[in-house]
């Protein structure tokens, strides 16, 4: 095996490979910010008539290099709340509810969920309707999974590959330019 040694005199031809090398590091660092706000935006859109809204981090990784043909990048979506999570996981139902610190539970006698419909990400008006009861004991029918997370994170999957390109086409006219 012969291995071959190349210096480059020409110091704007070496200035430009080495800006070309750390193009796709740039490139990653744009489209993780962009793809953090496209999916809290999508979280507000979920929960937006929520009146506790859950502690979204969203977190990206870059991948090293090339595998397989395409460029690696890792987004993580991770809401916290425990109503949160009931409403996103659902609940198994029916279990009971018991009043502990005080004599009777109280709460109205219907209720609209504000996101009724599994993998839909706008949140509707909603909540608790009808007349207030009070029980010592109830058996709650438990909650259906909304699946707000993975829905999200369709959206964010979709929007990657066309920012991904229009970034790297950005970066290399930059480059070039």
């Amino acid at each position: 095996m012969m291995r071959l040694t190349v210096t480059i005199d020409d110091e704007d031809l070496q200035q430009a490979l080495e800006e070309l090398i750390e193009m796709p590091r740039k490139v990653y660092k744009t489209v993780a910010r962009q793809v953090s706000d496209i999916g809290q935006a999508a979280f507000d859109v979920a929960t937006k008539t929520w009146e506790s809204k859950p502690d979204v981090q969203i977190y990206s990784e870059v991948g090293a290099g090339l595998a397989g043909g395409q460029w690696l990048m890792y987004v993580s979506l991770t809401p916290r709340g425990i109503p949160y999570l009931w409403v996103d996981q659902g609940t198994r139902g029916p279990y009971p509810i018991v009043a502990k610190r005080a004599k009777a539970l109280a709460f109205r006698s219907g209720y609209n969920a504000k996101t009724r419909t599994p993998g839909a990400l706008p949140a509707i008006g909603g909540g608790p309707v009808g007349a207030m009861v009070f029980r010592q004991k109830v058996t709650h029918p438990g909650l259906r999974p909304r699946f707000i997370t993975r829905t999200v994170g369709e959206v964010v999957e979709r929007e990657m590959g066309p920012l991904f390109e229009n970034e790297v086409y950005n970066e290399v006219d930059r480059a070039w330019a």
